[in-house]
């Protein structure tokens, strides 16, 4: 995903997310937003500056004059944004994890309220000044991996990828070496050296 459309997606994520974000804040203002990261490898540093420039966004400016961001929290525990969401005491705003809800996507707490808001309209909108539906721009593979289908046979979207993880073969070439073994390649290299 190139800067422009991961500037662009999170903008989007932030936007719905001080839209619809309740206000479970530490500091219980509808001008502090927090937000948790997956720390698996991929980093997080790229998220800061993204932040800067999402609070700099006339429409922003305008409707929360005094934003402000809570310290990102981060750590790499794999069920934790799911396990925190059904909690129902996180005062996270917005999760970029790894981990699926889908086993609890149409889950709901104990007033009937769900746990996961639903994300088909952002799906269905249309990306500013690109004319074209957000997700138009997804490649194929994504789309079908984020698309839910629910208990009565509607298809509705709970999340948005934001990382892949490496996939291929990996192999030790120190061992290949000391050992005479080959690696072959088909159509393409899809090995990667450790």
């Amino acid at each position: 995903m190139s800067k422009k459309k991961l500037a662009v997606f999170v903008s989007v994520l932030l936007s719905l997310f001080l839209v619809f974000a309740g206000c479970n804040r530490r500091d219980n203002s509808v001008d502090t937003l927090e937000i948790y990261v997956a720390n698996f490898g991929y980093g997080y540093d790229w998220l800061q500056p993204l932040m800067d420039d999402f609070a700099q966004q006339d429409w922003v400016r305008e409707k929360y004059p005094n934003l402000k961001f809570e310290e990102v929290s981060k750590n790499s525990e794999r069920t934790y944004a799911v396990d925190q969401i059904k909690s129902g005491k996180t005062t996270v705003d917005l999760f970029i994890s790894c981990s699926s809800g889908a086993d609890s996507f149409e889950s709901k707490d104990s007033k009937g309220n769900p746990y996961f808001e639903e994300l088909t309209d952002v799906y269905e909108s249309e990306v500013p000044g690109e004319g074209v539906l957000f997700k138009d721009k997804m490649q194929d593979e994504f789309l079908t991996m984020s698309t839910y289908e629910t208990y009565g046979g509607e298809y509705k979207y709970y999340c948005v990828p934001w990382v892949t993880g490496m996939q291929g073969m990996v192999y030790n070439r120190t061992m290949f070496e000391e050992y005479g073994w080959e690696v072959f390649f088909f159509k393409q290299k899809t090995a990667y050296e450790i």
